[in-house]
């Protein structure tokens, strides 16, 4: 057999399987990480293993809690064994009837093998506000390098200290 041909078929496995087993490519959809991450932007993320240390800052593709099909990408805010509070809002009647919105201090203690994930745009993102603290088990891959568009490349790290 032809050695070029071995070696690229060799070089070509080598490729697949690290790209299978450590890494995946991402195209991100929605606007609940903007500006950090935009509609269409392709990156790459590191597959989430037994080895893989969580941090607060990391941002993670997820399987969506609702619906196994779909992953949603989410910034990691709090750990197992922490305590996150947010302002929420809620309705109000008054005594003549008139719908009002007031707002509370909510606050909430992540159990342990979860994390508490939100999106960089609170306005517009769905997560652990909404649905609570995520199992462990449904975080997929880290966000390591937004790849497209090229102006935008930029190698993503933990935002904070090892927890």
């Amino acid at each position: 057999m032809n050695k070029s041909l071995v070696y690229g078929l060799g070089t070509g496995f080598i490729a697949y399987v690290i790209t299978d087993t450590f890494f995946e490519f991402l195209t991100f959809f929605g606007p609940s990480m903007e500006p950090t991450i935009r509609e269409r932007d392709i990156g790459v993320g590191e597959k989430i293993t037994s080895f893989a240390k969580l941090r607060r800052g990391d941002i993670v593709t997820v399987t969506a809690h609702d619906n196994p099909s779909q992953r949603i990408c989410k910034r990691i805010i709090a750990l197992e064994g922490e305590r996150v509070s947010y302002i929420s809002s809620v309705p109000i009647v008054d005594d003549e009837d008139n719908l009002g919105t007031d707002f509370v201090t909510v606050r909430r203690f992540v159990p342990r093998g979860h994390v508490w994930l939100e999106g960089d745009n609170s306005a517009h993102s769905l997560d652990s506000r909404q649905y609570g603290p995520i199992p462990l088990g449904l975080v997929r891959s880290r966000v390591i390098i937004k790849l497209l568009p090229m102006r935008d490349f930029r190698w993503f790290q933990s935002t904070s200290e090892d927890a």
